[in-house]
């Protein structure tokens, strides 16, 4: 169900034809880069889309954003070699959304002048996966 919702099990039957595990699902919807929506995807397309801003714009303090995106991807990293992923996934999830909301209050700093984030907790905690 979790597969469909994503439009992404035909695309994970490609890769695992023999069974669907909830091990499996987890780790293709977090870390396939080669899924659209999986997490890495996504990070490393806000990556290379914060590069092309800063390049093309000249925004000089974006520098954060890619320190950022730079923690996540570690983090992913990281993660889709913890054997006990599974069991982890709940603190895991909340470590991801934490940062991404991180992730996005700079953005909306850095290229829509909102309000300067503040120093969240998702900032001190990615930079402790990091």
């Amino acid at each position: 169900t979790l597969l469909r919702s994503a439009s992404a099990y035909h695309a994970f039957r490609r890769m695992h034809p023999r069974a669907v595990e909830p091990e499996d699902v987890a780790k293709f919807l977090l870390f396939d880069t080669r899924l659209p929506r999986s997490i890495s995807h996504c990070i490393g397309e806000i990556k290379t889309m914060v590069l092309l801003l800063e390049e093309s714009f000249g925004l000089a303090n974006a520098s954060r954003a890619h320190t950022q995106t730079d923690a996540i991807l570690a983090g992913l990293v990281q993660a889709a070699g913890d054997p006990d992923l599974v069991e982890n996934l709940h603190t895991f999830n909340d470590w991801t959304q934490l940062s991404l909301i991180a992730l996005a209050n700079e953005l909306g700093y850095v290229f829509f002048g909102y309000q300067p984030p503040e120093e969240t907790p998702a900032q001190t905690q990615t930079q402790a996966h990091a």
